[in-house]
Order: C-alpha cells, then structure tokens, then sequence
C-alpha cells in the first residue's frame, strides 16, 4: 500500500484534478489530448495502489473508482452503491480508500452503503448476525499464507472478502438471540475499529466445507474467533450459496460440546453473488465446541440445527 506521496506524478496530478477541483476524465482527456479510458487508467492504477486490500474483479472496480471520484451521475451512482452492498471485496477495496481520498478533496467523499443494505431478513424484527461492514474488511484483512492449491487459493479469497483474522471486530458488534443482553456495548467509526482490532486476540478458526450430500457442494465458507475486550467475537462469511426461499435464511451453530448446539443468530440475505457474511458477540467459549454449522432455518428462533450446508471442525488459530 503506498500513501499519497508515494504516487507517480501523472497519477497524483490526475487524483487532484478529480478530488480537489472536482475535475473530470473528459476535462483531462482534452487538457493532455489523450483519451478518457487512459485518464481513468492513471486513476484507476493510483487507487490501487494506495488501496489496503485487494482489489474486486475489474468491473466492479472500474465501477467504484468512478464513483469515488465523483464520475458517476445520481442513476449510475445508485447502481453502483447497490453493487457495493452486496460485493464484500468492492466494499473493502472502496472502505479502504476512504482515508486517503479525504486527504485529497475539496468536500465529502460519496458515502458508502453498509454490506447487504437493503436485503430483506428473515424477519423483520429479527436480531441476528450483523453482516460484515466496510471498515470489517477495510481494517482488519490479511492475505492468507500461499496457496498450494486451488481449495487453499478459494480460502485466500474469502478471507480477502470480509472475514479474515481480526476482521470480526472491526465494527459494533450486533448480539444474536442466544448472546448477553442487548446492553453489551458496540462502537464504529475507523478510530474505535483500530484500537479493538488492537486488542483482539485471535483464539480459534474453523474452514468451513459442505458435509457429504449436502445441498450446495461447492459452497466455501471460514469462521474466525477471537477474545476482545473480555467477550469472545466471531466472524464468518461463506461463498456459493443459493439463495434462501422466502420465510427461510442461514444461521450458525456452535455444535459438539457438553452441552446442546448454541445458536448465534442469522444473517441477512444472501447476495447476487451468493456470499454471506455476519459477525457477532459469542455467548460461550468457542474452544469448549467441536464444529460450526451453517444452516437453512425456516423457524425464527429454531431449537436445534437445520439443514446444514457448511460445517468446520474447531481448531487453534493456526488450523
């Protein structure tokens, strides 16, 4: 990740025209008597460079970059805040370039939708998971150890998709049914983020694969515990998902322990890309517990595991 400074001179000068004088590709074309698709290469380039993260597939990074340069009229603007919210690596790869773009323009940046925003629940009273934000991935996301694989590769991005290491604790946690009361504390903002991922202490993972015979064979998903600020906090996110019938949604067990599975809650709908994501407060120690399901629930506050589409054995951080 380079910082502003670090910029080539043409891409800085391009950001500038863009952010500070709210400039246009079409202005800088003409000014340098290049195309436009070169002058959003510069600036695309540059945002990639002073991004933290990954960057998505180049269309949804083509689409973003737009709109965080201010290229984009209002109709446009809104197709592309909808991607946003339901692609977690565009989200984390526009969360990420926030801080850096403010300290290039003259007003305020165009906001950025939360993940899922919009997508219907399974009901809509439901306390569930809180699905992964853009400061989740934005703050917390680390590439994973080289991939020898192509499973290994599948993990890495996942990872890069909002639930890596200490992503989980990034934003206020929301708490599900079987948690504390709901006077546990949450915060948000980057500062808040930064100091909790500071102290968080990764304490268990799962790699989560469908069981034999399960109804999406090809669905990836990866838990991730730690302890933070005396609570245990999970986030998990899973890939290749169908979606849910109405009345019906995915939620997460903790099963194999002493006592019965513990349900944690829900998460919101499943994208257009068939990716979940959800964080929470965890109401018990998550060593004590064999595996974490992922399930198709069609209660709204069920007694015993679903379906289960994704399941991982629980294992030390470095598993």
């Amino acid at each position: 990740m380079a910082s502003i400074n670090d910029l080539p001179p043409d891409q800085l000068a391009v950001l500038r025209i863009l952010l500070a004088q709210q400039g246009s590709y079409a202005q800088i074309a003409g000014s340098l008597r290049i195309q436009e698709r070169e002058v959003r290469s510069r600036a695309v380039t540059a945002l990639d460079s002073l991004a933290s993260v990954e960057p998505p597939p180049d269309a949804e990074r083509d689409a973003t970059a737009d709109y965080l340069l201010g290229q984009q009229d209002e109709a446009t603007g809104q197709e592309t805040r909808a991607m946003l919210a339901d692609s977690p690596a565009a989200l984390a790869w526009a969360g990420s370039l926030r801080e850096p773009l403010a300290e290039l323009s003259s007003g305020s940046l165009p906001r950025l939708p939360e993940a899922g925003a919009g997508a219907p629940r399974l009901a809509e009273d439901d306390d569930g998971l809180a699905p992964v934000a853009p400061a989740a991935a934005a703050a917390g996301v680390a590439a994973s150890p080289a991939a020898s694989s192509d499973g290994e590769r599948r993990y890495g991005r996942l990872l890069l998709a909002g639930a890596g290491a200490l992503a989980l604790v990034a934003v206020g946690l929301v708490i599900g049914r079987a948690t504390a009361p709901s006077d546990q504390p949450t915060t948000s903002g980057a500062t808040n983020a930064a100091q909790r991922d500071a102290n968080a202490t990764p304490v268990a993972a799962a790699r989560l694969k469908p069981p034999p015979g399960a109804p999406a064979p090809k669905a990836l998903g990866i838990a991730q515990f730690a302890r933070e600020q005396g609570r245990n906090v999970l986030g998990v996110a899973a890939q290749d998902m169908p979606k849910t019938p109405k009345g019906s949604g995915y939620g997460v067990w903790l099963s194999g322990g002493a006592s019965e599975p513990v349900w944690l809650g829900f998460f919101s709908a499943v994208n257009r890309q068939g990716q979940i994501g959800a964080q929470a407060v965890v109401p018990v120690n998550p060593t004590t517990y064999k595996t974490v399901l992922i399930t198709r629930e069609g209660s709204r506050n069920p007694k015993s595991p679903g379906t289960t589409y994704l399941s991982g054995a629980i294992t030390g951080t470095g598993g």
